[in-house]
């Protein structure tokens, strides 16, 4: 099985449709760039080397966005940021950037929300 084909087995089970309610909920239903309520998505901003089951990664490297705005992410402001793990299991960033930052350099901005 291509990798492709295994990703998408894995955004199929419950354990990612729960985490990404999560998310969708943290984030109030709404593209975190443009603020849509349509087609939404839960981007990774950032993927470990090694083969990682989408739901392991902490909520704050998730994302809601529209259909749009993630096309937009992956075609025209994608930046690679790669996590590698080490023998202690702790993960050690290459470099560490926070969403704001994230978005900053990609050329986005997240619409501030009112708790």
């Amino acid at each position: 099985m291509s990798k492709r084909a295994l990703y998408s087995k894995l955004l199929n089970s419950p354990q990612w449709k729960k985490k990404r309610a999560i998310i969708l909920k943290r984030d109030k239903y709404r593209c975190t760039v443009c603020d849509s309520n349509e087609n939404l998505r839960v981007h990774h901003t950032y993927y470990y080397q090694n083969i990682t089951k989408p739901w392991q990664y902490p909520d704050k490297s998730l994302l809601t966005l529209c259909e749009d705005c993630h096309i937009k992410y992956h075609m025209t402001c994608e930046v690679e940021i790669r996590i590698k793990k080490s023998k202690s299991k702790k993960i050690k960033p290459e470099r560490k950037l926070s969403l704001v930052e994230i978005q900053e350099q990609r050329g986005l901005r997240i619409k501030k929300r009112v708790a």
